[in-house]
């Protein structure tokens, strides 16, 4: 099916399949690949963080090349986003200050790069100065009423790291389990993956359908949590305020004559026009 753009048409099949491609690299490559090569600084010494140096700089490295994949997949992610919209729903957003938003969303989706790998690597950086926090730490819970005597035990064994390490891995999983239900449920229920299979069990997709070129709203709100997902909140922004935007469909009445025989009809009932004509 196709999306209508102008007096052309655009294939909004390929667009959705670019974008979500864009969206699932960048996820995985955040959540799941980059836990991953942090955990490995246990075992490489060459990418261990210490409290005299700092960061790896091989992990700064990689850092830089996740920044520069994330600039590259915002860029065609936008490109396609602004794809599936015609040109007078462009100028509204224009209107609306969301396509100049963009660079300030871009540069936030950067920073949340920075602040998932500074609070990837503080677990490790916590173990190497463990020997420095872990007792103050303890001191700074004994004086709390109450529960203060029972958590020095319990984050005796635990740590100070360990806890980070635990707070950390919850914040990767839940991440992770978004991505899995966005990938396997949401995308799904919203028939933007795999239409053949409606096609097949006679459940066209409305993405897809000949009759209804149309993207509806919950179909740009399902791309904008992968974009949210992805850390990408320019693309998110778009695709939420066009979710907006198509939750409203013109309706031009023709089984009932459109605006034409509701307006003879209301001035009928107003000044009896009808009445009058039978009389005369």
């Amino acid at each position: 099916a196709l999306e209508y753009e102008g007096y052309q048409t655009i294939d909004a099949h390929h667009k959705i399949e670019a974008m979500l491609w864009r969206f699932q690299g960048h996820a995985l490559l955040v959540w799941a690949f980059w836990p991953v090569l942090v955990a490995l600084q246990s075992t490489v010494p060459a990418l261990r963080c210490s409290p005299e140096t700092g960061f790896s700089n091989l992990m700064l490295g990689v850092l830089a090349l996740v920044v520069l994949h994330h600039a590259a997949a915002e860029s065609r992610a936008w490109a396609s986003a602004k794809a599936l919209l015609t040109r007078p729903e462009l100028t509204v957003l224009h209107q609306l200050g969301v396509l100049r938003r963009r660079r300030a969303l871009v540069l936030l989706g950067i920073l949340e790069d920075f602040d998932i790998y500074s609070s990837l690597n503080f677990p490790f950086l916590a173990f190497v100065c463990d020997a420095h926090v872990h007792g103050r730490w303890l001191r700074s819970w004994a004086p709390v009423p109450l529960m203060g005597q029972n958590f020095v035990r319990m984050l005796e064994y635990l740590r100070f790291w360990g806890v980070s390490g635990l707070l950390v891995a919850a914040v990767v999983l839940s991440a992770l389990m978004s991505f899995f239900r966005l990938r396997f449920q949401e995308c799904r229920r919203a028939d933007l993956l795999h239409p053949q299979a409606n096609v097949a069990s006679g459940k066209q997709s409305q993405v897809f359908s000949a009759d209804a070129p149309r993207l509806d709203g919950e179909q740009f709100f399902v791309l904008a949590r992968w974009a949210e997902t992805a850390l990408m909140p320019s693309v998110a922004g778009l695709c939420e305020e066009m979710g907006e935007q198509r939750r409203w469909v013109y309706d031009a009445k023709d089984r009932t004559g459109g605006a034409l025989a509701a307006t003879k009809a209301r001035q009928s009932l107003v000044f009896g026009w009808d009445t009058f004509d039978r009389v005369k």
